[in-house]
């Protein structure tokens, strides 16, 4: 008998390319963006190591947590719903949510506001047609992930997005730093995605700003497409509710609110809405980057894909720097609107009342779920295991105990 024919190792890259070139497209939102034109605008080029900063950040948690899905079967949403008691899962099931809603608003702002640069289209229809697309859109996903594949075109792809917003900040920063344009400085002064269409008109050209709409348009449809998707896993993984049901429940959960939002704040408001769905990104990202860090050091059996201890210290350092830079800015913002405050003491003592301690509800939140420990069984194998076909093999004997319980 012949030995058979190994594809080759290209072949089956490509094979498994796409997932993970969405997920990290997504991290050019107009979200980002307007953080790019921003920081160019007014630091110049000072704030270029935030970005080699976020970019290896994000290499190594998306890292763990495909790594993780290999290993176990499951998404993180299903972890969750099968490791914590029942307050604490439909606590994190709700604050999800919340934050893929945050995070789908700017993809909708700025797909509507490029309507608009490239064709007219008033905001509204454009917030309209940017729903339409996307539902056609969740109609024609498909499936492919493995571990090696995933990290190779992951960098791929976060590599693209990390020099195209070196060169969205380093382009601002040249434009703003040159001292001869002086009708722009106001324009710099506060930038966002709608006055930089202004801008670049102005200074090179119609066309110039065309191609920042379409360069917009691709941002916020694959911004709104990829929460789209994690809104849908969010979802089944939580309900256990069958995934034909899901892919078409979850999108009403999650586009539809993003879209009344952004109808209701309108097109003058596009800065303030993208600043406050990034505020509330940044306070629900520990509820789910705490347990993804938890399930990564439970996993402690021999497992082809299993991260390194090194890797996962390096994550738990970078992520405990990160959540508590937002909590001091959190903090550190509302007691400078308590002083500068205009409001009479009695309402800001009220106010401070209700605030500080919910800021300490939220903190021990977070210090019980980093400090509980995991129950692994049934999450990782049992035993060590020496290859894929090996954790593929437990994952069927699993499946078939959970079915024989039921």
């Amino acid at each position: 008998m012949e030995a058979p024919i190994e594809t080759p190792t290209w072949k089956r890259f490509l094979a498994h390319a796409g997932p993970g070139f969405l997920i990290s497209l997504a991290y050019l939102d107009p979200s980002n963006v307007q953080t790019d034109l921003q920081a160019g605008s007014i630091h110049k080029y000072e704030l270029l190591w935030v970005l080699f900063f976020g970019f290896f950040l994000v290499l190594v948690i998306q890292s763990l947590a495909v790594k993780l899905g290999i290993i176990t079967g499951r998404n993180l949403a299903e972890m969750c719903m099968y490791e914590y008691p029942k307050y604490v899962k439909y606590g994190l099931w709700l604050l999800i949510e919340v934050g893929v809603i945050a995070a789908t608003i700017p993809g909708v702002l700025g797909t509507a506001l490029a309507y608009n640069i490239l064709l007219n289209i008033p905001f509204l229809a454009g917030v309209l047609i940017c729903g339409a697309s996307t539902f056609l859109l969740l109609g024609l996903q498909t499936y492919g992930d493995t571990s090696t594949f995933f990290l190779i075109e992951n960098a791929c792809a976060m590599l693209l997005v990390l020099l195209v917003n070196v060169a969205i900040v380093s382009t601002t920063g040249t434009i703003c730093a040159n001292t001869q344009l002086v009708d722009n400085i106001d324009a710099c002064s506060s930038l966002t995605l709608k006055s930089t269409s202004i801008l670049l008109k102005n200074m090179f050209g119609r066309s110039t700003s065309k191609i920042y709409g379409l360069a917009l348009l691709a941002s916020g449809q694959s911004n709104t497409v990829t929460t789209s998707y994690a809104g849908q896993y969010i979802m089944q993984g939580f309900s256990g509710m069958r995934k034909c049901i899901i892919f078409m429940i979850a999108p009403c959960f999650t586009v539809i609110p993003s879209l009344i939002i952004c109808s209701v704040g309108g097109a003058p408001n596009i800065r303030q809405l993208i600043n406050i769905s990034a505020i509330i990104l940044a306070f629900v990202l520990p509820f789910s980057l705490v347990p993804l860090l938890k399930f990564s050091s439970s996993c402690v059996v021999k497992v082809p894909y299993k991260n390194s201890n090194s890797i996962v210290k390096v994550a738990w350092i970078l992520s405990v720097v990160i959540m508590g830079i937002n909590i001091y800015f959190f903090c550190n913002s509302f007691i400078s609107c308590l002083v500068h405050s205009e409001l009479p003491r009695a309402v800001n003592a009220i106010i401070s009342i209700l605030v500080f301690p919910f800021m300490a509800a939220y903190i021990a939140a977070l210090i019980y779920l980093a400090f509980r420990k995991v129950n692994a069984a049934g999450l990782f194998p049992s035993v060590p295991v020496s290859n894929g076909t090996e954790v593929e093999a437990w994952r069927q004997e699993r499946i078939a105990d959970d079915i024989g319980v039921r």
